[in-house]
């Protein structure tokens, strides 16, 4: 310890701020010494750093999203096989949103109309999501340009093209 050694030290521990919550902190101590070099006080610091801690984990985010990214671009530059090639980009998928696990459907006509058959699934073993429903033709599942415009999730709601008191699937007890 230093304290003992009378060498300066630094350390992070959390300390409430004048807000009253607990933030980060670094604290730097050095110490003061007689003309002898004995060590007659200590003179220190205490910086909040959340906001730097902050800046430093969502670098850290971006950094891990875009190294998922680049591997996957060289993976799918080289890849031919066309499911190996999904397998990828729903395993980056998982990866980029932090998921347990997801899937890759694609759609196909049945006997109802229409509906989504599993194609790649990525963190769970495939037969355990077999056990899931396929997931209902709805506006969400519509093709990327009009599922993704905001304000047409409202008109769709309101012209009944999506059901939101259905809700979402259920899977059966113990199916993860």
């Amino acid at each position: 310890m230093s304290g003992t050694t009378g060498e300066p030290f630094e350390m992070v521990f959390p300390l409430k701020g004048a807000d009253e919550f607990f933030r980060p902190f670094l604290t730097r101590v050095q110490p003061l010494r007689d003309e002898h070099g004995r060590v007659t006080r200590w003179f220190g610091t205490n910086t909040d750093i959340s906001e730097q801690q902050r800046i430093a984990d969502t670098l850290a985010d971006e950094k891990r999203h875009l190294e998922i990214l680049n591997q996957t671009i060289v993976h799918v530059s080289a890849e031919l096989d066309l499911e190996r090639l999904v397998q990828t980009v729903t395993d980056a998928g998982v990866s980029l949103a932090g998921a347990q696990f997801g899937a890759f459907f694609y759609n196909v006509v049945d006997a109802q109309g229409e509906s989504f058959t599993l194609y790649t699934i990525s963190g769970v073993p495939r037969e355990n999501f077999s056990k899931f429903p396929n997931p209902r033709a709805t506006y969400v599942f519509a093709p990327t340009p009009r599922a993704l415009a905001r304000r047409s999730w409202p008109r769709a709601v309101s012209q009944g093209r999506v059901n939101p008191s259905l809700g979402q699937p259920q899977a059966p007890a113990g199916a993860l």
